[in-house]
Order: C-alpha cells, then structure tokens, then sequence
C-alpha cells in the first residue's frame, strides 16, 4: 500500500514475497525475473501497487521435460520409420531392378524374356503386364517371320512358274504344225 506495507491473501505467501524482496524493488510494468519467480508489479495512480509473483522453476522443468518427452518419442517415430521404410524400399527397388533386366533382355531380342510375378500390389501387376507384352512380342514376331517365309516362297514360285514360260511368242496355224521335210 501507500505505506509500504505488503498484502497477501494467506500469511504464509507474506514471507515468500518477503523472502524475494518484491517491497523493495522498483516499480515497473514489465515482467522481471528474481531467482525461480517472475515478477510483475503495477503502481496505480491511487499509490496502491499491485503485483503477481509466480514461480517459474517447476514450470520450467516441466516445460523442459515435455520437451524431452516429445524429442524423445519424436526421435523413436523417426526410428521406427526408417526401420519399416528401409526394408520396403529395398523390396521395390529389388523389383524394378528385376523388371528392368527383363526390358533389357526384351530389347535385346530375347522375346521369351519374363520376370517372376510375385506379388498382387502394383509391382506384381506391372510384371504380369510385362510378361503380357512380352508374350505377344513373342507372338508377332513369330507371325512376322512365317509371313516372310510365306513372302519368300510366293517369290519363288513366281520366279519359277516365270521361267516356264516360253521366252519367244508361240506360233499358231499350219506353218506351226509344218514338217520338217516338206519343202
């Protein structure tokens, strides 16, 4: 109050503001720090000042095991993801180096190149895609290379039925059918 004389409202919080020397600090109205307490003081124009004290050291340590805590199960989230993802990255990039050989082996003109369909999730479904193209590769090409033959021999035999033919025009009448002994 106006005579310097402090006011709490238990007896017992007398001798903590006591103990922090809030009666004899100056007045501000910015929060300051004194020890594990932070301190705000007011003065209003009546003379009266008002003030909050509040200790900070349990809240503190609170606040810094909360932070422990959640670094703590943050750090293990991360962990336990990078324990799942490794092995299921190494399944899928072990799939598509599978299926990247069988494109290797198609390109070079294995057309009976397959890759092993393993699964039913999306890699396995491109295998048996692969596998599909490859077969009907397998199957043109296999068409292709009779239709030359059939081409080939369809040129042969016209060559053929082209040499039987007479190179000079026939000759109709009976000059045609004239002996060779009649003059």
């Amino acid at each position: 109050d106006a005579r310097g004389q402090l006011h709490t409202r238990e007896p017992a919080q007398r001798s903590t503001l006591e103990s922090l020397g809030v009666t004899h600090t100056p007045h501000s109205d910015k929060p300051r720090r004194v020890g594990d307490w932070m301190v705000v003081t007011r003065k209003e124009p009546s003379g009266l000042t008002f003030g909050i004290a509040r200790p900070l050291g349990e809240s503190l340590r609170e606040i810094r095991r909360a932070s422990v805590r959640n670094l703590s199960l943050g750090l293990l989230v991360v962990g336990l993801a990078i324990v799942g993802i490794v092995p299921l990255s190494h399944r899928m990039t072990d799939r598509l180096r599978t299926l990247t050989g069988g494109v290797r082996r198609l390109a070079g003109g294995d057309f009976r190149a397959r890759v092993p369909e393993r699964s039913r999730d999306e890699f396995g479904e491109l295998a048996r895609a692969f596998n599909q193209m490859a077969q009907d590769l397998e199957h043109h090409q296999a068409m292709a290379v009779e239709q030359e033959r059939l081409r080939r021999e369809l040129e042969l035999s016209r060559q053929i039925q082209t040499d039987m033919l007479p190179r000079s025009p026939l000759r109709f009448g009976a000059s045609a059918f004239r002996p060779a002994w009649v003059c």
